[in-house]
């Protein structure tokens, strides 16, 4: 046939390519060929993440797979015929799956909250990722005002009181109905009573009429109104005591009133009802504990505190348990219980867990468990593989530990590569900047500093720390002064800011008179502070005023100062003895000054003065 001549021929001509002529003379291996290829071609497509689904600008950047796109759609579809059919906690389940499958999806982030809040919490622990999942849907929709409703709706469905209050303070002045209803719990709550009264008061009738916010107005009376309504709100929250449908409500509530009138008895038999119910919670009993320690009786908290077999089941309740036990003397409790719950509640990106592994590693190190630290900080990075979220802070834990144990070279190294990377909010990556300071690390904690000054501009202690690190590096004293300026700026009543400004002065040789009066407050309040003298000499001295100088000076004892301190004390004797004439008395101050301690401003001045110094009897000036 034709066909078959013409395989022949091509068969004859590919002679020298035994493959292609098996190919060609075996046309069902041909077609299983080409599908292979095609297959192969699909999974290349459909396997590597190169679909980015998260908008443009927002960090970290969402790829997924179309293997991934089509396990979210389905398990999106499987949510929804669930929570149709009355299965919420599979529904709940189905939903986190989608999410995780695509994460970049406000819609996905959307629905499971929108179940959430239409359902009952299939269990704390889902119900606290919904915390999670609401802050990422704000940062996706560029906080787009529906999304804010539905988060605030779910963080009150789930008792998140003070993640409502941070989400719609910024909008208080324009909150829709329901968000004002959720406002106003949120607010009561959390103790600000008086707010709570001045927005009911000001709430629109839509608001005042929804039923559950029924109960906070009657607390408010109990705790806050007039004495004539006083009796009105316990007849309401009595009555809401006996309707099954609002008891638990109301108990909490009452809990919350005997919380704030110190009031422990009350509170146990609240506490009480709520466990006839089976309603009480970690975060109830701790707050009993907190009760007993501020009515004297720490001892029977500890008691309960040892008793306690309560897990817990979220990263709050982790947290708050183990500031209990601080807060009862029991450190070892506290280390070992986060020892146990942070790989499970301190996963990279998850809810507080920075503070809690920050937390964790505060407590090794105070305890000197460099073993522990050391085997959390390795667990930490198996943890963060490839998240780059919690990186930085193992290999800072890693330090810790080395540094512990006396391995300087090897803390170095680990620190220097916590530096490198990213820290997942300021204010840990500060704390780790100052550990890096009284560890004597200043040239690491300085470019960690540098990235943080947009978000914690204002922070005075931020400015304090960055003000230490050069004082500690001598090498930029204008920068000094920056820092040390909006430092005071930001305090200025805090003393030792006003001592760091003065030095700021000294050092950059400038406003002698200003750095004299406030060295002058500070030794009023400290007069043996031998670095208040030094500075106010310097000052002095720097004013022409040298007689005074050396009088302020003469009060310091020069065998109990720091290397730093002498240099200075000579750098001030120097001065006064080259102003005198006393050119023996200058030589000998001056080879005294280890120009190590000086700024490079200092050591010109120095240089500049020690030229034209006389020269030395018996010798040159050199």
């Amino acid at each position: 046939m034709a066909g078959g001549s013409f395989r022949q021929r091509l068969a004859e001509r590919w002679v020298d390519w035994p493959v292609l002529r098996l190919l060609v003379l075996t046309p069902g291996l041909l077609v299983v060929c080409i599908g292979l290829g095609l297959l192969g071609l699909g999974l290349a497509l459909a396997l590597p993440r190169l679909w980015v689904t998260s908008p443009p600008g927002v960090t970290p950047i969402v790829r997924i797979s179309l293997v991934d796109l089509t396990q979210a759609a389905a398990l999106r579809r499987s949510a929804e015929r669930l929570a149709a059919a009355g299965h919420a906690r599979d529904a709940a389940q189905a939903w986190r799956g989608a999410i995780a499958n695509n994460p970049g999806d406000p819609e996905l982030l959307r629905g499971a909250l929108r179940h959430l809040v239409r359902s009952e919490p299939p269990s704390k622990r889902l119900a606290a990722e919904a915390l999670v999942n609401a802050g990422w849907l704000l940062r996706l929709g560029a906080t787009n005002r529906a999304d804010v409703e539905l988060a605030a709706r779910a963080f009150d469905r789930l008792g998140f009181t003070d993640s409502v209050i941070r989400l719609l303070r910024p909008y208080a002045q324009g909150l829709t109905v329901a968000e004002e209803g959720v406002f106003l719990k949120a607010l009561f709550a959390e103790g600000f009573w008086d707010e709570f009264g001045e927005r009911w008061a000001a709430a629109p009738e839509a608001t005042r009429g929804q039923p559950d916010l029924e109960l906070y107005r009657a607390a408010h009376l109990v705790g806050w109104g007039p004495p004539e309504t006083m009796g009105e709100g316990r007849r309401i929250l009595a009555a809401a005591q006996e309707d099954a449908s609002r008891a638990v409500a109301a108990t909490r509530i009452e809990l919350r009133l005997c919380a704030k009138a110190v009031d422990g008895v009350g509170y146990r038999q609240a506490l009480g009802r709520l466990g006839e119910r089976g309603a009480d919670g970690l975060l109830d009993h701790l707050i009993y504990w907190k009760l007993l320690i501020r009515s004297g009786q720490k001892a029977q908290a500890r008691v309960m505190a040892d008793q306690s077999v309560q897990a817990p089941e979220t990263a709050f309740e982790l947290m708050s348990l183990a500031e209990a036990c601080l807060a009862l003397d029991l450190p070892d409790r506290a280390r070992q219980l986060l020892g146990k719950y942070v790989p499970e509640f301190g996963l990279p990106g998850a809810f507080l867990a920075p503070r809690l592994w920050g937390h964790y590693t505060e407590l090794l190190i105070d305890g000197r468990h460099w073993d522990e630290l050391q085997a959390g900080a390795l667990k930490l990075r198996l943890l963060d593989r490839g998240r780059s979220t919690l990186a930085g802070f193992s290999h800072y834990m890693s330090g810790c530990a080395e540094y512990g144990l006396s391995h300087f070279e090897q803390a170095r190294e680990h620190f220097a590569k916590a530096v490198q990377e990213s820290f997942p909010e300021p204010g840990l990556a500060l704390e780790v900047a100052v550990r890096l300071l009284r560890m004597e690390y200043a040239d690491l904690a300085l470019p960690l500093l540098a990235q943080l000054e947009a978000p914690l501009g204002t922070n005075a202690f931020y400015w304090q720390a960055l003000f230490e690190a050069h004082y500690a590096l001598r090498q930029e004293p204008l920068s000094l002064f920056k820092a040390a300026a909006r430092a005071r700026q930001l305090m200025p009543q805090n003393p030792v800011f006003e001592h760091n400004y003065a030095a700021a002065l000294i050092i950059n040789l400038r406003e002698p008179d200003e750095a004299m009066r406030l060295t002058r407050a500070v030794l009023e309040r400290n007069p043996g502070l031998a670095a208040a003298k030094i500075n106010g000499a310097l000052a002095l001295a720097l004013g022409q005023r040298h007689a005074e100088a050396a009088e302020l000076l003469g009060q310091v004892v020069s065998g109990e100062l720091s290397e730093a301190e002498q240099t200075a004390c000579a750098f001030g004797w120097f001065e006064i003895h080259r102003a005198a004439g006393r050119w023996a008395e200058a030589w000998a101050a001056v080879e005294r000054i280890d120009e190590r301690w000086l700024f490079p401003n200092q050591a010109r001045w120095v240089a500049e003065r020690r030229a034209r110094l006389p020269a030395r009897a018996g010798g040159d000036g050199g």
